[in-house]
C-alpha cells in the first residue's frame, strides 16, 4: 500500500466522526475524505522546497446548494471551514508534506454541482495569499476533461466514468452498484491517476462479514484473465469481478 492509498484510508476514517453530520446530505463523509486526499495527491510535488515534498496550501471546496445548506446547518461557514482546514493539516502530517504557506480552506455551494458531489480546486501561493507560486492545479477539472472519454461496458450498458473514484460492489451506496452475488458489497475502486483509471481493492469499512471475506477470496479480481490487486487500466481491458465482465472503452478525441 503506497502512502496515498494510507492516506485515502486515513482520510477515510477521520472524516466518519468529525463529520456525521453530512449522513444528513446526499454527499457521504467517505466521498469527501477521498476527494481531499485526491486533492493533496494531485497537487504533490516531490522534492520541491527545500528539497521535501510540497502540497497546495489553498483548497476551495464546494459543495450543492442543498448539501451546503444542510452542512452548515446548527453551525456556522466559519466553523466548518475551521474543521476542513484542521482535517486537511493532519492528512497533510500524514504524507510529510510542505506547504509554500498558511493553509487556506473555503467553502462554497454552486447550483454546477450536483447533490452527493463536490468539487475541489487547490493551488499553492508565495505564503502571503496573494501571488500564486504556480498555476492553480483545478485537479477535479484536469480529472473531467481527460476521464470523461472512459466508459464502462456492462452486460450491454454503457457507463461513463469521469469522476476521481468509483467504488464497484453490491451494497446501494456504490458509485456503480452490481447484482452479481458473486461480488461482495464492498468489491473493488477505480481510481484516477496519472492520466488514466486504476483498478484498486476497495477501501473497506471496518466491519467486513466472513461471508464477505470469502466472496473475496472465492472471487478473485482479473484483469485480461491475470489475477490483481492493483492494475492500470488501458483501453480494450477486460476486468472480472465475481461473475460480472467489464470491459474499458476509450473513446477517441472528438
Amino acid at each position: 500500500m503506497n502512502q496515498f492509498d494510507r492516506l485515502e484510508t486515513m482520510a477515510q476514517r477521520l472524516i466518519e466522526g468529525a463529520f456525521s453530520r453530512l449522513f444528513h446530505t446526499q454527499l457521504h463523509p467517505a466521498d469527501l475524505a477521498r476527494h481531499l486526499a485526491h486533492a493533496i495527491e494531485n497537487g504533490y510535488q516531490e522534492g520541491s522546497q527545500n528539497g521535501e515534498p510540497s502540497v497546495p496550501n489553498v483548497y476551495h471546496v464546494t459543495l450543492s446548494p442543498a448539501d451546503y445548506d444542510k452542512m452548515i446547518a446548527g453551525s456556522t461557514v466559519e466553523a466548518e471551514t475551521a474543521r476542513l482546514r484542521n482535517y486537511l493539516i493532519r492528512l497533510i502530517q500524514e504524507v510529510d508534506g510542505q506547504s509554500t504557506g498558511i493553509i487556506q480552506v473555503t467553502l462554497d455551494q454552486s447550483a454546477a454541482v450536483r447533490p452527493g458531489k463536490v468539487r475541489i480546486n487547490s493551488r499553492y501561493t508565495n505564503g502571503n495569499g496573494t501571488k500564486p507560486r504556480t498555476k492553480t492545479k483545478e485537479a477535479f477539472q484536469i480529472v473531467d476533461d481527460k476521464a470523461r472519454r472512459w466508459l464502462l461496458h456492462i452486460d450491454g450498458q454503457q457507463i461513463a466514468l469521469g469522476e476521481p473514484v468509483f467504488r464497484i460492489g453490491r451494497a446501494l451506496d456504490n458509485d456503480i452498484v452490481l447484482s452479481d452475488q458473486t461480488v461482495s458489497r464492498y468489491h473493488a475502486q477505480l481510481r484516477w491517476r496519472d492520466g488514466r483509471y486504476h483498478l484498486h481493492p476497495p477501501v473497506s469499512p471496518d466491519i467486513i462479514t466472513e461471508q464477505e471475506k470469502t466472496i473475496r477470496l472465492d472471487s478473485p479480481t482479473t484483469v485480461n484473465a491475470q489475477s490483481v490487486t492493483h492494475y492500470p487500466l488501458s483501453h480494450d481491458d477486460t476486468i472480472k469481478l465475481g461473475s460480472t465482465v467489464l470491459h474499458v472503452v476509450i473513446q477517441s478525441d472528438p
